[in-house]
């Protein structure tokens, strides 16, 4: 399918096939109505009036009938391009380099805002690339909620030096830089993994692929309002969280794996 909705276009040969049938349609039964003798002295009184209101009654039957159409076709179109606009918009992964790969790439991108949500991770390279980002960006805003305990040591030297990089109670350009949080009510919401900046959010889904305990199906957004709309809930489930946004409280974390 091509990535642009092509306009709709109205035939000649369509125009001319409606106005035969408008005109010959009401030729046609002005004449049966004149051979059976109906109506026959009030049209043969009309003279050419009677004309000139056939021609105008068929152009307007015409023009109705033609509106219709074009309006059905537009209908059309405004739907394909619909469509069409939402299936650029989302992606599918089904691979694990793949999703790893633009996890790193989401973090390499953002300009104003980086969230995630897990307590999972364990990859190096997703880390060090979330911690050259706040080095060299001082204005990002990193977000990020833990679901729970955090499972590897990994992380939570990760979270440390997020810490090191970033002080949760400075305003150095008027706001605060740096959110984390720890999600521990199961019951009111389930573990839903993101990652995502102010353009692009990715969502992992139950592997496609692998079955469980997969890593490897992800949806990327890149719609502005569905971004947005991401974004709000990280928001939220950050504000329903327990902060936890010092050396000592990530220290005190108890690891579930490692």
């Amino acid at each position: 399918m091509d990535n642009e909705a092509e306009l709709p276009t109205i035939d000649i040969k369509f125009i001319f096939r409606r106005l035969s049938i408008c005109y010959g349609g009401l030729l046609g039964f002005v004449t049966v109505l004149d051979f059976f003798g109906i109506g026959s002295p009030v049209w043969k009184s009309l003279g050419w009036w009677g004309y000139i209101a056939l021609i105008l009654l068929s152009s307007i039957v015409f023009l109705m009938w033609t509106s219709i159409s074009i309006y059905n076709h537009y209908r059309k179109f405004k739907k394909k391009a619909y469509l069409l606009q939402n299936q650029t918009d989302i992606k599918l992964i089904r691979n694990c380099e793949e999703l790893i790969q633009t996890n790193i790439d989401i973090v390499s991108e953002a300009n104003e805002i980086l969230l995630m949500t897990g307590s999972r991770s364990r990859d190096k390279t997703y880390f060090k690339a979330i911690e050259s980002k706040l080095a060299s960006n001082r204005r990002l805003i990193y977000n990020r909620v833990l679901w729970g305990k955090p499972f590897h040591t990994s992380f939570k030297n990760h979270l440390l030096q997020v810490l090191s990089l970033r002080d949760p109670n400075s305003r150095e350009f008027g706001y605060k830089t740096v959110y984390i949080g720890i999600f521990e009510n199961a019951i009111k919401e389930p573990e839903r993994f993101v990652c995502a900046n102010e353009k692009r959010a990715l969502v992992v889904l139950p592997s496609f692929t692998g079955g469980l305990g997969c890593y490897d199906t992800a949806i990327i957004f890149s719609n502005s309002q569905d971004v947005e709309c991401i974004i709000r809930y990280v928001k939220e489930l950050y504000a329903g969280s327990r902060s936890i946004e010092s050396e000592e409280e990530i220290k005190s974390l108890i690891t579930l794996v490692d």
